[in-house]
């Protein structure tokens, strides 16, 4: 595909990266995978259903690729779920809504999504209760499937 690199790959899906947008692309997704990414990267059309665009955020906590690579691994490691943009704000972390799916896997999926969503490892702490270096073994645990 023009311009972009497979970032992750995993059991449900597939993360492409531009130098402008990351897009999740599950398997079991009819249309071809190059064609969802051009559908998705492109600001004027709308992104498929079951696909996730992440853009740049101005604040970002983690790089977008490393966002959407963890996204896959909730899928991977949670199954189907649904991912809304909406669900956790920066600025309101408190008021998130956590997926039924995500939240029955522990504090480290749900830190995992707070992650995706672009909160710093100091804000998803600040929700928890406990400290940064917690929240960081959370999510790096989570990565190599060990929570």
């Amino acid at each position: 595909m023009d311009g972009c690199e497979v970032t992750y790959n995993g059991e449900s899906g597939t993360v492409y990266s531009s130098s402008k947008v990351s897009v999740f692309i599950p398997d079991n997704f009819d249309l071809a995978d190059e064609d969802a990414f051009r559908q998705a990267r492109n600001i004027n059309l709308s992104t498929p259903d079951g696909v996730v665009r992440l853009d740049n955020q101005s604040s970002e906590a983690r790089k977008r690729s490393d966002r959407a690579a963890l996204l896959a691994m909730l899928y991977d490691q949670v199954g189907d779920f649904n991912f809304r943009h909406d669900d956790v704000a920066v600025t309101d972390p408190e008021d998130a809504r956590i997926p039924v799916q995500i939240a029955i896997h522990g504090r480290a999926a749900t830190a995992c999504y707070f992650a995706v969503h672009g909160l710093s490892n100091d804000q998803i702490a600040a929700s928890f209760g406990v400290g940064s270096r917690t929240i960081s073994q959370y999510i790096s645990d989570f990565q190599k499937g060990e929570r």
